[in-house]
């Protein structure tokens, strides 16, 4: 009584059908809040479909961690940007994705979407300018509607509303390969996006040591990148120097300036095929839980011929926690050093004090402050320590972040098999990605399917395999 506030307070748990007031908020401590003024037209698109897919996942994300009848967070703003735009997301989640390729009609009302979005993509002139004030109206609301969810998650933490783990942190699962069958790994890991170190593999013919590496591709031209500290880039790895491969596995531990570099997913295919051997190229291995990539059944793509791909690092660099890109699952085998990986669970990056629109996270999750970041004792955090010849698998999705606790280097291989497709379809529509969606998705365009009888493959067999004829027990 005697109040002349229009709005409840959005800070309060008990007022859970409050709209926000549309007035720009701020949260104390995000240092990479977008200013979206600076941004042109098509970095605002861009940031716009961010905002609304994150905020899309966090909703019903969101509705697992609050008890049975507890009212979830209504997401008004996210519905006021999404009304004034009339740009919805294409798809929340991989389950709607499946349900818009069943269904004809569906899918007919999917691309009548798509080619609306993409005349409005490519408008110019006095069209872009109203379209581009528009945009700055919505995303200003969306960064507001972020902000008051995170406080309201906070306020619902501290009222102990919030759902907690029954362990808040787990040990990654450690298991020899011998012991580990394809099934096993589909049905326990992979469906189930928990990470595992497995042990007891053999990738290469020969040793892929330095002196091979260097002998194969050491006249090969590099980049290098290094950790910049707060920095808005993916992982905050910005590129620091080029230079011959061969130079810097001589220097990259003992000068001082290149021991803060990171060699980071340098594709061999493209960038050094001799390390492979003469055909059939059997010097190097994929093990048989990767062994069914979609990749390399599609073809007129770009990803076909990126991986494996090589890693060199000094003791101490890392990077920070991000996202693998395109909704990929993701492995990397050791060859020689010892790691630290942190992975948490995708539903659960609405408690990892992610900054809107950006690949970046307030949180250190090598130096943890509760106080300061409350909502991380809500995460279940996974964790473990990588050695040499052990190979760990990151499920697609996952925000990891790595530290190399010795000298390291490693391969790795992103991969999308049918324990991800739906939600690499999913992310590479909300990408905007959409030849890539429609090579994915044409029907029959590819078989789909795992085989539990599947072997290590060489990688001319990896390359060249016929998949029409191999039985697919595995969906």
């Amino acid at each position: 009584p005697g109040t002349t506030q229009s709005h409840p307070d959005p800070t309060n748990v008990a007022t859970s059908a409050y709209i926000p007031p549309p007035k720009p908020a701020t949260y104390a401590g995000d240092k990479f809040a977008v200013k979206f003024e600076g941004l042109d037209f098509k970095e605002k698109w861009d940031s716009y479909f961010d905002l609304v897919r994150e905020l899309s996942e966090y909703r019903i994300a969101c509705k697992s961690r609050l008890p049975e009848g507890e009212p979830p967070y209504p997401f008004g703003l996210l519905n006021e940007a999404v009304r004034m735009m009339g740009l919805p997301i294409l798809a929340s989640s991989p389950k709607e994705v499946a349900s818009i390729l069943h269904s004809e009609k569906q899918t007919q009302n999917l691309i009548e979407t798509v080619q609306k979005m993409e005349k409005l993509r490519f408008v110019n002139g006095t069209k872009q300018k109203k379209l581009d004030k528009k945009f700055l109206k919505a995303l200003k609301l969306l960064q507001n509607e972020f902000y008051y969810f995170r406080m309201w998650l906070e306020n619902t933490a501290r009222d102990q509303v919030l759902i907690k783990p029954e362990k808040n942190i787990v040990s990654i699962d450690v298991v020899n390969a011998s012991d580990l069958s394809m099934e096993e790994f589909v049905e326990k890991y992979a469906k189930l996006r928990r990470p595992v170190i497995i042990r007891g593999l053999n990738l290469t013919k020969n040793e892929w040591n330095f002196d091979h590496i260097a002998e194969k591709c050491g006249d090969k031209t590099v980049k290098l990148v290094g950790r910049v500290k707060n920095s808005l880039v993916w992982g905050s790895l910005a590129e620091m120097d080029r230079m011959k491969l061969g130079e810097f596995l001589k220097t990259y531990n003992t000068n001082d300036t290149r021991k803060s570099y990171y060699l980071h997913d340098w594709g061999l295919p493209s960038g050094c095929p001799e390390i492979f051997g003469e055909a059939p190229y059997s010097d190097f291995t994929i093990p048989k839980y990767f062994a069914g990539d979609y990749f390399q059944r599609v073809a007129f793509h770009n990803y076909q011929h990126s991986w494996p791909s090589l890693f060199v690092g000094a003791n101490g660099t890392q990077s920070d926690m991000h996202v693998d890109s395109g909704g990929t699952h993701f492995w990397m085998y050791l060859l020689s050093g010892r790691k630290e990986w942190r992975f948490f669970d995708r539903d659960d990056e609405m408690l990892l004090y992610k900054s809107p629109s950006v690949s970046r996270y307030e949180v250190d999750i090598f130096e943890i402050d509760t106080k300061k970041h409350p909502l991380i004792k809500y995460a279940r955090m996974f964790r473990g320590i990588q050695e040499a010849g052990d190979l760990v698998f990151i499920p697609a999705g996952n925000p990891h972040a790595v530290k190399n606790l010795a000298d390291i280097h490693a391969l790795s291989m992103n991969y999308v098999d049918s324990t991800n497709y739906y939600y690499t379809l999913q992310t590479f529509l909300n990408d905007h990605r959409h030849r890539l969606f429609e090579v994915f998705s044409r029907p029959g365009g590819f078989v789909h399917g795992l085989s539990k009888n599947q072997e290590d493959l060489t990688f001319g067999q990896f390359k060249s395999m016929d998949w029409n004829q191999i039985d697919l027990e595995l969906a």
